[in-house]
């Protein structure tokens, strides 16, 4: 047993794991999208944008909602929404790439994502004591529930109005705002105009209207 315990010390995975209870989010970050081959599916620079804008969001909200929120819980909305979509990497390219519109057994694969995403993140990170800057469950929420949806429709869970976290809700309005705007194998990008009529349009249905407002004000 000794011997064996003196062995596993000598792993990279032990070192890893020793390593990672001094990281920071920006390194905890970098390694599991390395890690997960985030940057293989072309949608790095979708990832910075959400993290980008997501800042820009949550900053605004704290401001005009009023809410003084921890200044660490915004670093962690900020950091971690870069991590939103890695569940992805479980999804085979010909449906992340199809040019048409999906069928009802690859949209029901597309929509395990988050699931998936929150099992890699409990998988790499699992056992690692992190510094009480980094709270886990941000990102854990962000991840599980970037597709809910203000009016209960979304998925995987069907959670509804303030059930959903406010950083998922953030990151919600944020994501699909950026994907609009976007490129896509199955769609030419939309206009910022266009972009922010469909997010007003759903104000209240897929999202959390008090940050429909505010991201009208930011944009």
């Amino acid at each position: 047993m000794e011997c064996g315990i003196a062995i596993y010390e000598q792993s990279p995975s032990y070192k890893w794991i020793q390593a990672c209870k001094k990281k920071s989010q920006k390194e905890l970050i970098d390694y599991l999208i390395d890690r997960c081959e985030v940057g293989k599916f072309e949608i790095m620079e979708h990832l910075r944008n959400v993290q980008k804008l997501t800042g820009i969001l949550a900053k605004e909200y704290n401001k005009q909602a009023k809410v003084i929120l921890d200044e660490h819980y915004i670093e962690n909305i900020i950091h971690f929404s870069i991590l939103h979509d890695i569940g992805k990497f479980c999804i085979p390219k010909y449906i992340l790439n199809k040019p048409a519109s999906l069928n009802e057994f690859e949209r029901k694969v597309i929509e395990m994502h988050p699931l998936w995403g929150w099992a890699i993140l409990r998988e790499k990170t699992s056992n690692i004591t992190y510094c009480e800057s980094i709270n886990m469950k941000v990102v854990e929420n962000i991840i599980l529930y970037h597709h809910e949806k203000w009016d209960g429709t979304g998925y995987p869970y069907g959670l509804k109005g303030c059930a959903i976290p406010l950083e998922a809700r953030i990151v919600a309005i944020v994501d699909v705002y950026d994907a609009l705007t976007a490129v896509r194998p199955y769609k030419k990008a939309w206009s910022k105009r266009e972009a922010l009529n469909y997010i007003i349009q759903e104000k209240g249905k897929h999202f959390d209207p008090s940050i429909v407002d505010i991201l009208v004000d930011c944009i």
